[in-house]
């Protein structure tokens, strides 16, 4: 996952201004320098600093507080001198089975990254973890939190492409069949996401109170209203929505 998150990246040719947001899973040195070789920011939700994560490595360098918003220099390096051994705080050794294609041992032996690590509460015993290289003068703390809130909805997205709508399984073994039924999927749900969000705005404007749709429910009346034979009464999908 973090290879391919690594091909997205170095494939996209959007703006400059981009932020790569991702959860856990994706907390990785060599996700961030390609971030960083591409002129552009990241936002990724890092382990606990009681965890062993990057954050953790790198504790001695962060003040003795639940909450804090800190700048942190590493440098990487495959070397294993005796200066790199006796200061562990200032170098970070990356093993050769560690991906990591901007470091060698001659031409380029040290790679210096600058990180944001960022800890807030989300309960009176919990704590969020952020790393990211996002200015603090642009990106104060309100709008890390702000940021990463909005990820959430892609999150659901997912859940719902996956089982709502079945993308786990698939028919085919050659992959531009797999690749069809992905097409396909997408379509519907795209199809269904469009029909679920006019109802709520429907919905918003004459009821006195929010109510939320099933999507669950909502994607199978959709793909019953899209595998009705012609001759058939098509049913009136927002109503049963």
């Amino acid at each position: 996952e973090c290879k391919a998150m690594c091909q997205m990246i170095d494939r996209y040719s959007g703006s400059s201004n981009t932020i790569f947001i991702a959860d856990r899973g994706y907390e990785s040195y060599h996700i961030f320098a390609h971030v960083e070789q591409k002129g552009m920011f990241y936002l990724v939700r890092a382990k606990d600093i009681a965890s062993n994560g990057i954050i953790s490595s790198l504790k001695e360098q962060l003040p003795c507080k639940d909450i804090f918003d800190e700048w942190v220099q590493i440098t990487l390096t495959r070397k294993q001198t005796k200066e790199v051994k006796n200061n562990p705080h200032k170098y970070r050794i990356l093993m050769k089975a560690q991906p990591f294609e901007y470091l060698d041992l001659h031409t380029n032996p040290f790679y210096k990254m600058q990180m944001r690590m960022v800890r807030f509460p989300i309960s009176d015993s919990t704590y969020e973890c952020i790393i990211t290289n996002l200015p603090q003068n642009i990106f104060p703390l309100d709008r890390i939190k702000e940021l990463y809130h909005r990820r959430w909805g892609i999150e659901t997205s997912f859940r719902e492409l996956k089982y709502a709508i079945g993308l786990t399984r698939f028919h085919s073994k050659k992959m531009e069949y797999i690749k069809q039924e992905i097409w396909a999927r997408l379509t519907l749900y795209n199809f269904c996401a469009i029909i679920t969000m006019s109802i709520l705005v429907k919905e918003k404007k004459e009821r006195k109170h929010r109510y939320q749709i099933n999507y669950t429910h909502a994607i199978r009346i959709c793909r019953y209203f899209l595998s009705i034979k012609k001759e058939k009464a098509p049913p009136d999908v927002e109503y049963l929505i």
